[in-house]
């Protein structure tokens, strides 16, 4: 057919289709009953059913499908109705609906579940797992081991047994919850069943800045019960092991607080009767670090108490295992007040507040030191504040042979210092009383013009003493000084007493009978060169003792001459001798004679001249009659004490050696001092 040809059927057939158009308009009214063929794409929309039983081809259907029925399953891809899933108008799903992508999501909290299979939840049924309600979260059931039981065999580290949270931000909440009514039962029991390894029978944590990894409260207050009670049967187990892994700041491996009037922050008991043991351990690895640290406000910092009755039981026990390390060592930071670094006391009536011992055989260790930086601060200050009895402020003793019970050193080589300053405010009190079998006291002095012994009664008024040494002995000595110097340019002296008052002082006073092996002499500078000579008189002896007045008289126109004495002159003396001697200046030839007119009576006596106006020197001696010489007459031979025999006062005048001297003292193998005290300084 050629082209004209197909132009030709095209309108026949638009005509025809026109005039059937027409002829439904005529007859139906409206074009809805057919399907308007469209001469261009989309086309017109149409509205209304099409009913087609033929073949009904097209590129797009437009719509939702919702009036669809009996659609042909090979149209599906050859799938059946069942295998789509059917949802009402409620959006439940209804029929069996299978669900085989694993890829699946679900969301929802699943409280309209009903009915579950078992057979879903690997063959358990529903008693095998919790039943929890919320706010607060229960946990119910019965079980005769575990009502919870978590179980980890995960080898990867963060893996939990069982694991619980917390979400709430306020509030008083709990991740876990643990609760027994059992008098011996456990609210919370961790089981770490591996033999090796650092497993944990439980661990806790908390991220809080100021939160408690554990927190542990015993709520009845009226029991002695437990916050929080670890237990170890290890050999070198911990009952309770406290870490604080910060490497820098203050943290706390364990801090333990009380809130009780008389409560402690930490209580340790050792109960083993035997052995080795410790109420409390503690070990500090650092160079600058504190074994045990005990801080607080009120009046113990630290407090150690042993109840055992018998048997060496320490209070507290503390060891240093350092060259320069401190066993103890108590800090007071406050800069005033009386306070103290340490505090020991003892009630018993032998007992002792503090004891140090030094346990080494050898070197020059302490048993207790102390030190002060303080300009008038004591170094060791004891106390006795017993207003009774024979209380020691200090009590020190040493059982060498060759010790010394204290030793008191000032290292400074200027100022007014003292090795050892003893102190006595009551009006008979002693500031230094001892007692030695050889030597109460010995002091020591290696400095020019030092003093080996000082003593000073500040008072200035009444009978102090600046020392008072006694002896008990039958043959004892209250003092004895000895000067072992035997150098010619020296002029030691055994004793040497001075006082600065020229009118009632003395510079040496016995009390009682003085003597001398030697002569008695004095001393005055010589009036000649007085700073580089000494002019000495000596005493005269006598086998009685004796007194003796003299003076000068001149006598009368009729040659007589009274002569007063002293009024006590009779009172103490007795047996008198007369010398007279005429004094004449002016060389004449005549000679005078002078006599004894008359004898002392009333203590006075007579001289008479053979010529008037004659100057008379005169001496009277009396042996002393005075009630002491009275009670105890003297005599000028005596015998020896039975200690004193075979010794002699100068055993050198008789050609013998100084062993043989009356008191000889053998030498003390004393070594000087060693200055300790410089170990001290830091």
């Amino acid at each position: 057919m050629n082209r004209l040809s197909i132009l030709s059927f095209l309108v026949v057939l638009g005509g025809i289709s026109a005039l059937l158009a027409a002829t439904a308009q005529s007859q139906f009214g409206a074009p809805k009953a057919f399907v308007n063929l469209q001469p261009t794409t989309p086309g017109t929309s149409q509205s209304g059913h099409a009913n087609v039983s033929g073949t009904v081809r097209a590129s797009q259907f437009v719509g939702g499908g919702a009036g669809l029925t009996n659609v042909n399953a090979s149209q599906l891809a050859g799938l059946s109705a069942s295998a789509f899933g059917q949802l009402s108008s409620s959006n439940l799903w209804t029929g069996a609906n299978t669900f085989s992508n694993t890829g699946n999501i679900f969301s929802g909290n699943g409280t309209g579940l009903a009915g579950v299979n078992a057979d879903l939840l690997d063959g358990l049924n529903s008693t095998a797992f919790l039943q929890a309600v919320p706010n607060p979260l229960t946990i119910s059931g019965t079980s005769s081991s575990h009502i919870v039981r978590g179980t980890n065999s995960a080898t990867t580290n963060g893996a939990s047994g069982v694991s619980g949270y917390a979400t709430g931000l306020t509030g008083t909440t709990y991740a876990v919850y643990g609760q027994n009514a059992s008098s011996t039962g456990l609210g919370v029991f961790g089981y770490a069943t591996s033999a090796t390894g650092n497993a944990y029978g439980g661990q806790f944590l908390s991220d809080s800045a100021t939160g408690r990894g554990v927190f542990g409260w015993a709520a009845n207050a009226s029991s002695a019960n437990y916050g929080v009670y670890g237990l170890s049967a290890g050999l070198a187990g911990r009952g309770v092991y406290g870490q604080a892994s910060n490497t820098s700041g203050s943290g706390f491996g364990g801090q333990f607080e009380t809130e009780g009037t008389s409560g402690y922050g930490v209580a340790g008991f050792a109960n083993a009767a035997t052995g080795n043991t410790y109420a409390g351990f503690f070990s500090n690895a650092s160079a600058a670090g504190t074994g045990v640290y005990g801080y607080t406000i009120g009046v113990y910092g630290m407090r150690g108490i042993s109840t055992k009755q018998t048997g060496e039981a320490y209070g507290g026990h503390f060891r240093s295992s350092s060259t320069s390390g401190t066993g103890v060592f108590g800090e007071n930071t406050s800069t005033t007040g009386f306070n103290f670094g340490g505090f020991f006391e003892s009630p018993s009536s032998g007992g002792v507040g503090a004891y140090g011992r030094a346990t080494s055989g050898v070197g020059g260790n302490y048993g207790v030191v102390g030190e002060t930086y303080g300009s008038s601060g004591i170094g060791v200050g004891g106390y006795a504040l017993s207003d009774s009895g024979s209380a020691w402020g200090g009590d020190f003793w040493t059982k060498s042979p060759n010790g010394t019970g204290v030793v008191g050193y000032a290292s400074s080589t200027t100022g007014n210092n003292f090795g050892g300053q003893f102190l006595s405010d009551s009006s008979t009190g002693v500031g230094v009383s001892a007692t030695g079998k050889a030597s109460g006291v010995e002091g020591k002095s290696g400095a020019i013009g030092g003093r080996g012994v000082f003593g000073e009664a500040t008072n200035t008024s009444g009978s102090g003493y600046g020392g008072r040494f006694e002896s008990a002995g039958d043959t004892g000595r209250g003092v004895y000084a000895v000067a072992t110097s035997t150098g010619a340019a020296d002029v030691p002296y055994g004793v040497r007493g001075q006082a600065s008052s020229a009118t009632f002082g003395y510079g040496l006073y016995a009390v009682g009978d003085s003597g001398a092996s030697g002569v008695k002499s004095f001393r005055i500078d010589h009036p000649f060169d007085p700073e580089n000579k000494y002019l000495l008189h000596y005493s005269s002896e006598s086998p009685f003792p004796q007194n003796f007045y003299n003076g000068n008289a001149v006598t009368d126109a009729q040659g007589k001459a009274w002569v007063d004495l002293p009024n006590y002159f009779e009172e103490i003396n007795t047996n008198f001798k007369y010398i007279l001697t005429v004094v004449d200046d002016g060389e004449t030839a005549t000679f005078v004679q002078a006599k004894i007119g008359r004898k002392i009576k009333n203590n006075r006596f007579l001289i008479m001249t053979s010529a008037p106006n004659v100057e008379v020197s005169w001496e009277v001696k009396a042996d002393r009659n005075d009630n002491r010489i009275k009670a105890n007459r003297p005599t000028d031979e005596r015998e020896k004490h039975v200690s004193e025999r075979g010794k002699f006062e100068h055993p050198e005048y008789y050609g013998l050696p100084k062993e043989r001297g009356m008191d000889y003292q053998p030498a003390t193998n004393r070594k000087a001092m060693p200055k300790k005290g410089r170990q001290l300084e830091r």
